[in-house]
This record gives structure tokens, sequence and C-alpha cells, in this order.
């Protein structure tokens, strides 16, 4: 059963409502509870969290920028905003070094 104030204060939910263990929040409400969105798909998470690069992430959704596989714990690097394994990050690194004009005087 509702409050007064809780069912004057119903609000619609709409095509944004987020869902969190069964139960559908407008978005106000779900950002008051403090849960974390993922940088990548925009969803609630609430099994383990990525916090990386400014962001929070689901682990499977943490991934090269280049080859999309998650990093699962390993290493990444950053380049311009974007997350690289290893060996895409020296494969971008290489490819701006090839493609630089450097004048010698």
């Amino acid at each position: 059963m509702l409050s007064i104030h809780e069912f004057w204060n119903r609000k619609e939910l709409t095509a944004g409502a987020r869902e969190l263990k069964g139960e559908l929040y407008c978005l106000p409400c779900h950002d008051k509870m403090g849960v974390p969105i993922c940088g990548a798909c925009r969803r609630p998470i609430e099994g383990r969290v990525v916090n990386a690069m400014g962001k929070q992430w689901h682990v499977e959704h943490f991934v090269c920028a280049k080859c999309e596989k998650p990093f699962l714990g390993h290493r990444h690097y950053e380049r311009k905003g974007l997350a690289y394994c290893e060996t895409h990050y020296n494969q971008v690194r290489l490819h701006v070094f090839e493609n630089s004009n450097f004048e010698t005087h």
C-alpha cells in the first residue's frame, strides 16, 4: 500500500526506466540509489565492477578498443580515451610514429 505522499508523487515510467533487482525505477530515483552504471552499455552494474578511465564497467564490457577482448584483470593501455591490450596499443603507437612527419633542420 502506498502512502499519500508516494501516491501523489508517482511518476510514469518511460522507456529510460532502469531495472534493479526485479523492480523498475525512474532515472532520478535510480540515480539516488547510487548504483553504478556501465560506461559501455549504460545499464546498472549489480555484480563485480571495473573502475577504469574515470568510469565504471561490467567486467565483460571493459574491452580492448581494437580486438574487443575483455581485459579480465589484465593490464590495459590508454591512448586518446580508448583502452587497448598491449599488442594493439603497440600497433597504434607504431602506426602514429610511422605516419608522423619529422623534419630535420
